[in-house]
């Protein structure tokens, strides 16, 4: 019975925007900074369960009709990813770097609003965290 089922599974993915800042607080950045940072109208806070990272080169990626933007084609170097909540959001994580982003694993992401994707500033895992630009730097247009 379904109704039995939800009360089994309790729903995840439900910190506020406070709780947030205060994990990526509590890993070293500063809340000025993070607050400065999603006050441009494409800053986000978002929390889920990463899918499918797959590290790919410059002009690599996967060119079909209609790929996931996480995984398309681009002109650098990133590590595309699904991250999925109550929604499912397309990501890339700008690096030249190959970087252990393990499979299914819970993470905070704090990223830039992109026409079809999200561009990732700070990821944080429960043991590590990475950023791929200063949080000074604003986001770039759609």
């Amino acid at each position: 019975t379904p109704w039995l089922a939800k009360g089994f599974a309790a729903p995840r993915y439900t910190s506020t925007q406070a709780q947030l800042i205060a994990k990526l607080e509590s890993s070293g950045y500063d809340e000025n900074e993070i607050q400065t940072f999603l006050a441009q109208p494409d800053g986000l806070l978002v929390e889920g369960r990463m899918l499918y990272p797959r590290m790919y080169r410059r002009d690599e990626g996967i060119s079909s009709a209609h790929p996931w933007a996480a995984y398309a084609v681009r002109e650098y170097p990133r590590i595309g990813f699904l991250l999925i909540n109550a929604n499912r959001y397309d990501a890339i994580f700008p690096t030249k770097e190959l970087l252990d982003f393990p499979q299914g694993a819970d993470a905070t992401l704090l990223a830039c609003r992109q026409k079809d994707y999200l561009e990732v500033r700070v990821i944080l895992f429960d043991d590590q965290s990475r950023h791929s630009a200063p949080l000074a730097q604003p986001c770039a247009a759609n």
